[in-house]
């Protein structure tokens, strides 16, 4: 309770529009049918037709109200606040779904593949849809392509008319709304599992909106290296002791194996190293890639890796629709520096324990050649 009034006076990254994007992109199935069970509803008001089904209906969207208000207004607002308002919504397209599946028009099979046919003309829209996206992105697509990609739901509102023409107008409705039911609840299932698991086989990350923290990149690079380079030095993978110069409880986690790993302030870390002797300099170090020619990389064999990927809300991405149907957007990337040193490697120089630190400036090739036997 206290951290929700504390939120009041706190700001959030994430905005209005932000917010109502992610309901809509995730739940179309249930603003779909809740938004038909609330017109329905009103016109059987209108009509003075009630039924016991519609009695909590405006509580529901008093519920439903309330809480998009409140998500709206909060200064410190998350997207997990729109639980709140997911559940009335579901009951609500739940009300709907049930009034238009609970007993099937007969004939039963002619309903039947109605809604197969509109479940199958969907999914050629959609993957209409993803051609036209690829098309966008190489800049060579026109109108009269993007005309084309609606062809299949013109074919469903004819096949939708001509059910009307032969059997009943529920009949010819009750088809196409229970192929509509099965297409976007695969698309909700695949929007979920989406944002809930990682998916090995694709090569970026999905830039997904209930997902506006950083994205773990080279983790599993990072660990196979810091492992390499120990079992080489000493038989074990983890018995090399790391210093760790960034600001990052994931990195941390990572490396959590490691017989000895050393936190160091990530504005303070350069400074106490160069002030150590070489001798006493820790074989592994982590740093973030922003300072340009360090001075322990005289000492020091250096690999960048790709660490956090942060997603780009700032505005519209390049191709929504490309957004939409695979989440590629743009990211910012924030890299770190695997550090090892020299004597770790059979060509590298031992190091002299000389008093003084790590010099100031990195010599020339001439002065200090890395690959002197």
């Amino acid at each position: 309770m206290l951290s929700f009034l504390a939120g009041w006076a706190q700001p959030s990254p994430v905005s209005i529009p932000y917010l109502l994007l992610a309901l809509a992109v995730y739940q179309p199935l249930a603003i779909l049918f809740g938004g038909v069970s609330v017109a329905r509803s009103l016109l059987s008001r209108s009509l003075n037709q009630f039924s016991s089904g519609q009695r909590w209906q405006p509580f529901l969207l008093l519920w439903f109200g309330m809480a998009i208000l409140i998500a709206i207004l909060y200064p410190a607002r998350q997207l997990s606040n729109l639980i709140w308002a997911i559940l009335p919504l579901w009951i609500l397209a739940a009300q709907e779904i049930t009034h238009w599946v609970e007993t099937l028009e007969q004939p039963w099979w002619a309903t039947l593949i109605l809604s197969g046919v509109t479940f199958v003309f969907l999914a050629l829209f959609w993957l209409q849809l993803a051609a036209y996206s690829s098309l966008v992105a190489y800049g060579v697509a026109d109108w009269l392509r993007f005309a084309t990609v609606f062809s299949s739901l013109a074919l469903i509102a004819l096949f939708v008319w001509l059910a009307e023409m032969v059997w009943s107008h529920r009949l010819a409705w009750q088809g196409m709304l229970l192929g509509a039911l099965v297409a976007f609840a695969l698309y909700t299932v695949s929007a979920v599992w989406g944002v809930a698991f990682s998916l090995p086989w694709s090569q970026v990350f999905r830039q997904e909106l209930w997902k506006p923290y950083p994205q773990i990149g080279d983790a599993d690079l990072l660990l196979k290296t810091v492992q390499d380079l120990s079992r080489w030095k000493s038989g074990r993978a983890d018995s090399l002791p790391i210093v760790i110069a960034v600001d990052s409880p994931a990195l941390r986690w990572l490396l959590r194996h490691q017989t000895q790993v050393t936190v160091l302030p990530e504005d303070q870390a350069l400074a106490q190293l160069s002030a150590q002797p070489v001798g006493e300099l820790p074989p592994l170090l982590v740093t973030p890639a922003t300072i340009e020619n360090p001075s322990l990389a005289a000492a020091y064999r250096g690999q960048d890796f790709n660490w956090e990927y942060q997603p780009n809300w700032q505005g519209i991405p390049p191709f929504p629709l490309n957004w939409w149907l695979f989440r590629h957007g743009t990211w910012e990337i924030r890299s770190i520096i695997l550090w090892a040193r020299v004597d770790l490697f059979p060509d590298g120089q031992a190091l002299q324990p000389w008093e003084g630190g790590l010099p100031l400036d990195i010599p020339s090739e001439e002065e200090f050649p890395l690959d002197q036997p």
